[in-house]
């Protein structure tokens, strides 16, 4: 939170998604590595007597619960600080409906293909490298989307904002769930 709220007197134009935004990207080890923290016991996962489906809507359950906390103190800080109007708001939670569900869906492929361990005594030790990048590479467009859509719409079509940040999250709930 520390890095998007130094700049919070530039007002709430950018705070907002700069903020939710930052906080997608320190979740993203775990969006995008799902079974990071099961090591082998990823091995009784796939024994069990319960589809991939319905492990990976576990997983996606999981990170929307834990997700979710962050979010809510984050918008509680902002709301402190900024004091954004209910309409940035609205569309702030929005945009992290969108950002989150993106990142799960994407992140059900990436940690299927680039599997690696986390260690449990850190966070930071899988390193990125090579292929592992590409993770960034999808953050990075999922934040420019999203992102820029909310703040373009804030900036020239605020009434527009919460409807079609709506829209974007129902079209990313409808992509998901149609994999």
């Amino acid at each position: 939170v520390k890095g998007p709220l130094a700049n919070a007197t530039a007002g709430s134009l950018w705070v907002i998604p700069g903020a939710v935004t930052y906080l997608a990207v320190t979740a993203g080890q775990l969006q995008f590595n799902q079974f990071g923290f099961d090591g082998p016991g990823v091995k009784t996962l796939l024994l069990l007597p319960i589809t991939m489906r319905q492990i990976l809507l576990g997983k996606a359950l999981a990170m929307v619960a834990y997700c979710s906390l962050q979010y809510a103190f984050l918008f509680a800080l902002l709301g402190w600080m900024v004091q954004p109007s209910a309409r940035e708001i609205v569309g702030g939670v929005l945009l992290a409906g969108c950002l989150l569900v993106a990142h799960v869906a994407e992140g059900h492929w990436v940690s299927a293909a680039f599997p690696r361990p986390i260690p449990f005594h850190r966070m930071q030790g899988g390193g990125l490298q090579g292929a592992h990048l590409f993770p960034l590479g999808l953050g990075a467009l999922n934040a420019t989307a999203f992102g820029g859509a909310y703040g373009a719409l804030l900036r020239w079509a605020p009434l527009a904002l919460v409807p079609a940040m709506v829209g974007a999250l129902a079209v990313v709930v409808l992509v998901y769930r149609a994999r």
